[in-house]
């Protein structure tokens, strides 16, 4: 695979990865162009390039995908005629065209190429004028595409940047953090002598070089189950330089990681990123177990990760923090509770795959054995989250541009010289059993019959070559091509044994075209699954299997229905995505948010919870989590390595919360105190997350009615039968709650 390097000298923030982009600056003069050498466009009045798309078009886009075959499209070989003008030829051997009606494409021929003058204006940019001079070239009649300007407007100056294409390379274990420009508040850096530590709530988030106004705790409680995977946050601070440094635990399973800060800035929108916002650096990254040197005057989190062991025994397990010379105590209590392996949790979690953005990191070729073997501890630790559903693609990207790496098909669709159809599932056949070897296997949602351009890309058998249909769901090419597809693929899940798992899934389709391929599946595959996420149709509420319906659309489905559906053996979940500033699973959103979701889901009476994205790297995915599009972090939250984040341990928390209420509702347990804490978790936009699941974690997690001394019905309990909402016995209790027998009590 090629790519391209460039930096941008002008009006573009770009990420600080040196190991990714290769300095080359924009040209300032004509003389400068080397002809038949590769250039970028930027249009600097727009912030916009231009480049050809699938379909030859020429058009305006948000910044390049850097590092992907894609980006090849922004890349135009300039060249001199004789006469002293230039031609514009795409990666694909095309050409601009001198003159075109509104939109313009490529054109094939050479002679049909536009000649242009380049000149030199203010600023270090240039205007790009057709022969004729009547025609400033590449200015954006709309958002979207490439159009001409007879006149010179401030949308018609461009950078021209020179472009070089060769390997990237992606680090994977050591690398450079982003540099933190900000100050140290030295005022509070002075008045220390020591490195010191403390534990600090999940919730809070430091700052490089900022030394907190905390009260340092060196002692701390964790109530736990027996299998569950919790966490804890302490936060190192060092006046000097300390180098080659490790936290280590007493514990076998007890593993503290350092975590590691990234680029973030305040945008939580839709859209295309706003690189001109202020940044600042956010812990998001847990870090591969190992040492690390602070700097002086910085700080630095650490991750605690507690594997609770499934067969240990209940009661108190103390545990010691080192970091040098500093020191931290975790009682770690471990009450008569089971919390069952992750394949057996009830709560449906759907996060999308991304095997493309792996083979390109880990420069592996995609869907070779490399490819598979990079991929599953990746893939393992989603299994391990209580992820049930494998993402499959079926045609050539459905969802347009969204995405920095593009989504081949797992189904090769192949249209024969007769006209008929044949597909070959070879790779989704491997995909969907290496998901299954990982732990996720419960069902395979595939992409799509309805993708966002609605163009499905075939292999021609005539000419060997790759054709795409550009079509509408009430088109008869669009029926033929389905018609054969889905009768072979039903056929093909049926011997396999993947039938009754399998749904042919949308993503936020309007309801015309969904009722439109809802009735070619039923009079194709009559009992063959659909799903989608996207917004509430009670027209499709009888139909769907799987609705994921996305945040603010819970006031439209009413808890009867849902329970309806999950009586019929139909799922129903919750989605967000960057339409929902709050809550989210931004690198900008409090960590507490993430755990907070699962639980409002619950709370909402949904099954589980879906999100578009995990793993959608773009090109410095350890260092900066701004992407062309959306808000930071928006397409993941999973890091190379594999290196996991708070966000993603804390949606895990939120997730093992819902499995506890879900347990202890099937026991009738402390129901009044459970859903007095649930009460909290029902309005998505509850501004304090963090209490609420404090609340919620001191009702599930106190002992059980077995683990407590018996009382008898007969008058008050005795003080020495009565547990603090940690489990702790309390001789000589005060005024507050109480647990006695299993029941919430006041004193």
């Amino acid at each position: 695979m090629k790519r391209i390097y460039l930096t941008i000298a002008v009006g573009v923030a770009m990420s600080a990865s040196a190991a990714v982009i290769k300095t080359l600056p924009a040209i300032i003069s004509e003389s400068q162009i080397v002809s038949g050498e590769k250039y970028l466009l930027h249009n600097v009045g727009r912030n916009k390039w231009v480049t050809e798309d699938a379909y030859a078009a020429l058009v305006m886009a948000g910044q390049p995908a850097f590092g992907t075959g894609d980006s090849n499209g922004y890349a135009f070989t300039i060249t001199r005629t004789p006469e002293g003008l230039y031609t514009f030829a795409t990666a694909t051997g095309r050409y601009i065209p001198e003159v075109g009606n509104g939109p313009i494409a490529s054109v094939g021929s050479p002679d049909r190429a536009g000649k242009f003058t380049i000149t030199a204006a203010d600023n270090g940019t240039f205007t790009i004028v057709n022969s004729q001079d009547t025609i400033y070239g590449f200015d954006a009649s709309d958002a979207n595409f490439v159009g001409w300007n007879a006149g010179k407007g401030t949308s018609c100056f461009y950078q021209l940047i020179p472009a070089e294409m060769g390997p990237a390379a992606y680090p994977l274990a050591a690398y450079d953090e982003p540099e933190d420009k900000s100050a140290p508040n030295l005022n509070k850096w002075l008045n220390q002598d020591s490195l010191r530590a403390s534990w600090v709530s999940l919730n809070t988030d430091s700052s490089p070089k900022i030394y907190p106004a905390i009260t340092l705790c060196g002692d701390t409680t964790i109530t736990v189950w027996r299998g569950e995977r919790a966490a804890l946050k302490a936060l190192v601070m060092a006046p000097a330089k300390v180098e080659n440094l490790e936290p280590t635990a007493s514990l076998p399973w007890v593993s503290p990681r350092w975590m590691r800060y990234v680029i973030t800035d305040d945008m939580k929108a839709c859209g295309d990123h706003k690189f001109s916002l202020p940044t600042w650096l956010s812990p998001q990254v847990i870090d591969l177990p190992g040492a690390l040197t602070l700097n002086k005057q910085t700080t630095r989190p650490v991750w605690v990760s507690i594997d609770v062991p499934a067969d240990i025994a209940a009661g108190t397990y103390d545990c010691t923090l080192t970091i040098g010379t500093a020191q931290l105590v975790a009682h770690i209590q471990v009450v008569d509770r089971q919390l069952p392996p992750p394949s057996e949790w009830s709560f449906w979690l759907d996060l999308w795959q991304q095997p493309y953005s792996v083979s390109r990191y880990h420069d592996v070729p995609r869907w070779s054995d490399a490819h598979f073997e990079a991929m599953r501890p990746y893939m393992e630790a989603l299994g391990k989250a209580g992820q049930k559903v494998v993402s499959a693609i079926l045609f050539h990207e459905p969802w347009g541009v969204q995405s920095h790496d593009k989504f081949d098909p797992m189904v090769e669709t192949i249209r024969l010289k007769d006209g008929g159809w044949k597909f070959d599932y070879t790779i989704f056949d491997r995909w969907v059993n290496f998901m299954d070897q990982c732990g996720i296997n419960k069902a395979i949602n595939c992409y799509s019959m309805i993708p966002w351009d609605m163009s499905f890309r075939y292999i021609d058998e005539a000419t060997d070559t790759y054709q795409t249909l550009k079509t509408k769901t009430t088109s008869n090419e669009y029926s033929s091509l389905w018609s054969a597809f889905l009768t072979d693929f039903a056929a093909h899940l049926r011997e396999k044994g993947w039938f009754e798992k399998t749904t042919i899934a949308m993503d936020e389709r309007g309801l015309g075209d969904m009722q439109n391929a809802l009735q070619l599946l039923r009079s194709v595959v009559p009992d063959m699954k659909m799903s989608l996420a996207g917004n509430y149709h009670a027209e499709l509420i009888d139909e769907l299997h799987d609705y994921s319906l996305a945040l603010g659309q819970e006031p439209k489905i009413t808890n009867t229905t849902k329970s309806a559906r999950r009586r019929a053996g139909k799922i129903t979940t919750m989605y967000t995505c960057c339409a929902d500033a709050y809550p989210g699973l931004f690198s900008n959103s409090q960590s507490a948010e993430a755990a907070f979701i699962p639980v409002h889901c619950v709370a909402a009476g949904f099954d589980g919870y879906l999100h578009w994205s995990w793993l959608n790297w773009h090109e410095t995915p350890l260092t900066d989590t701004r992407f062309r599009l959306f808000s930071p972090g928006d397409t993941y939250f999973f890091y190379p390595g594999p290196r996991s984040s708070q966000l993603f341990e804390r949606l895990v928390e939120g997730v093992q919360l819902a499995e506890k209420v879900r347990i202890l509702k099937a026991e009738k347990s402390n129901l009044t105190a459970l859903n007095a804490a649930l009460k909290n978790f029902k309005d998505a936009s509850n501004q304090d997350p963090e209490g609420a699941l404090n609340e919620l974690k001191a009702v599930v997690n106190i002992m059980t009615p077995t683990a407590l001394p018996e009382v008898t019905d007969e008058g008050e309990p005795e003080a020495s039968t009565l547990f603090d909402l940690q489990g702790r016995k309390v001789d000589s209790p005060s005024r507050g709650l109480y647990v006695a027998s299993g029941r919430k009590i006041v004193k």
